[in-house]
C-alpha cells in the first residue's frame, strides 16, 4: 500500500493507477481508513469498469476501517466512545472483518442467531459457553447501525444503511426494586470513587429525575 502519513499528520495516498508509466494520483485525507478507501476504489475502478463508485468505494473498505473512521470523526466525542469502539472491533472481528459492501441483513441475522447461542463468548481455557442477554445484542446492533448512519450523515458512506430493516430483538422485563436510603448512599460512594468522574454525575440526574440510566448518559 502506498499510503503514509505525512508530517502535518494527514494521511496521503500516493499511487499509478494502472502501475509505472499510467497517471499519478496523490491526495490527503484525515484518517488512514479514508486514504485506503481511496486508493482501493480508484484501483477497482480501474480493473473492472462496471463497477459503479458507490460500490467500487464500499468494496475499497474493511467493515473494521469504517468504524475506526467513525470513532476517529465522531466517536471520541461520545462519553462511551471508547467503549463503543471496543465493542465494535470485537463484533468485526467476530464476523471476519468483511468488505463493508458485503455486509447486509441476512449476514448479521446470522451473527446475531451465533452470538446468542454463546459462539463468540466461550471461555479458552474451560470452554465453557457464556449466553449473552438480548439488550447485549441490541446495544451491538444499535452502535454498528449508528457507524452507517453517522458516516452517511459526514458524507462518509454513500450507501444504504446495511442494517435497515432489521428490527432489534424484544428484551424480557426485569422486575424493579427500589433502593433504599443504604443503598443510595453506597452506589452514590461507588459512583464518585469510579474513574469515570461522569458516573456520579450520571447517578444524581437519575435519582433527581427518575430518568433511565442511558438517558441521563445522553445528555449533553
Amino acid at each position: 500500500m502506498s499510503v503514509r502519513k505525512s508530517e502535518n499528520g494527514k494521511w496521503v495516498c500516493d499511487f499509478y493507477s494502472a502501475g509505472r508509466g499510467s497517471k499519478r494520483i496523490r491526495k490527503s485525507y484525515a484518517t488512514r481508513g479514508e486514504a485506503l478507501r481511496y486508493e482501493r476504489e480508484q484501483l477497482a475502478k480501474g480493473s473492472d469498469s462496471s463497477i459503479n463508485t458507490i460500490e467500487a468505494e464500499a468494496r475499497a473498505v474493511r467493515l473494521s476501517e469504517l468504524v475506526n473512521d467513525c470513532y476517529e470523526l465522531h466517536g471520541r466525542s461520545l462519553t462511551d466512545g471508547d467503549a463503543r469502539l471496543q465493542k465494535l472491533k470485537s463484533f468485526c472481528h467476530n464476523l471476519g472483518d468483511p468488505d463493508a459492501f458485503t455486509l447486509n441483513q441476512e449476514m448479521f441475522a446470522g451473527y446475531r442467531k451465533q452470538r446468542l447461542a454463546g459462539d463468540f463468548t466461550a471461555n479458552p481455557k474451560h470452554g465453557i459457553k457464556k449466553l449473552p442477554k438480548e439488550a447485549t445484542v441490541n446495544r451491538e446492533h444499535a452502535y454498528l447501525r449508528a457507524v452507517f448512519n453517522e458516516l452517511k450523515r459526514l458524507g462518509r458512506w454513500k450507501g444504504d444503511n446495511p442494517l435497515d430493516g432489521v428490527r432489534l430483538f424484544r428484551e424480557s422485563e426485569n422486575e424493579l426494586s427500589f433502593l433504599y436510603e443504604e443503598d443510595i448512599k453506597r452506589l452514590r460512594h461507588e459512583c464518585d470513587a469510579s474513574s469515570n468522574k461522569d458516573l456520579g454525575i450520571i447517578l444524581r440526574i437519575c435519582l433527581a429525575t427518575g430518568a433511565r440510566w442511558s438517558e441521563a448518559e445522553q445528555l449533553r
